[in-house]
């Protein structure tokens, strides 16, 4: 059954929102045992949340206790990688279980030249020449377990606009694609045209998104990304915690706060971006530029590694 659905992506780091290790299996020994709907989520949230989970069958999904860290994501995945004309990528440290861990989303556009003879006959309507076909969007989390990546899944199905009755009648409709991570999901619109995927496998979260031209290509992206995760070699909590970027931070200088930081081995960089006082600020060659004003704040470098690996670095306030 095809079905039309929209769902808004949470910014947890925005809500404050928590994550735990989840709600299913007994396997999972990760020490953080606290559940999405933590004391910072409302009641309604936290029953709407439960009502996505029942939907699922949350209850019976296995948690692996291996992790893994993010797969490379690129242009390589997609069968029309030749007719991207943009390309973009974003990173952010999301809070889960009272720890940052890393959020990246890329998107490609496909867009090309209108034939000159449908140009001439829309010139009235004043339409561009240049058409945006089509346009495919990933988002990977990074969680510290399997449980916590599940109650991503569930958190980010459940911020949604429809009424929980009908979200949960959506979902339960909903396409569950076989050979796809851990647990999967699949929900396209009824012409076929927007094709959207959430899956976790182990510790890690992954939407994909595919609309106009790149709608057919959304399940075969999801797969590639799944295989480049099981491909890697599994880790322990300990393991995966000992390969987080390590920022070290110099004192302050009159106008800046220089930092050094050491990646692991094959490890590469996705983003550094400071905080002072709570805002962000740009960082540039390893230093925080600093106001007379700002070097009385507290300061916090954030640097995320293209494995969704975070390291972080505060001053005392």
């Amino acid at each position: 059954m095809n079905i039309g659905f929209s769902i808004l992506t949470l910014s947890f780091a925005v809500l404050g929102v928590t994550l735990g290790t989840g709600c299913a299996g007994a396997e999972e020994q990760t020490p953080q045992a606290v559940r999405p709907e933590a004391s910072q989520v409302t009641e309604a949230s936290r029953a709407r949340i439960d009502a996505v989970g029942d939907a699922l069958g949350s209850a019976g999904w296995l948690r692996p206790e291996a992790r893994y860290v993010a797969p490379a994501v690129d242009r390589t995945l997609l069968e029309q990688a030749d007719s991207v004309t943009h390309a973009g990528r974003a990173c952010t440290a999301v809070t889960i279980a009272d720890s940052l861990w890393g959020k990246c989303d890329w998107n490609w556009r496909f867009a090309r030249r209108r034939d000159e003879a449908t140009a001439a006959a829309d010139a009235t309507t004043r339409r561009r020449q240049i058409e945006v076909q089509g346009d495919l969007s990933v988002e990977a989390v990074l969680a510290p377990s399997a449980g916590a990546a599940q109650d991503y899944l569930l958190a980010a199905l459940a911020d949604n606009m429809l009424p929980t009755d009908l979200l949960v009648a959506r979902l339960e409709a909903a396409q569950r694609p076989t050979e796809l991570g851990d647990t999967a999901i699949l929900i396209e619109s009824t012409d076929g045209t927007d094709t959207r995927i959430r899956f976790v496998r182990n510790n890690v979260y992954v939407a994909v998104r595919g609309h106009g031209d790149f709608a057919s290509e959304a399940l075969s992206v999801a797969r590639s990304i799944d295989g480049r995760i099981v491909t890697q070699q599994p880790l322990t909590y300990e393991g995966l915690i000992a390969r987080r970027p390590t920022v070290t931070l110099e004192t302050p200088s009159a106008d800046d706060l220089r930092y050094e930081l050491a990646l692991s081995p094959g490890q590469r960089l996705a983003d550094v971006h400071a905080r002072v006082d709570g805002q962000r600020v740009a960082v540039s060659g390893r230093q925080v530029p600093l106001s007379a004003e700002q070097k009385q704040a507290g300061v916090e470098v954030v640097v995320i590694g293209e494995d969704l690996l975070v390291g972080v670095a505060a001053t005392e306030d």
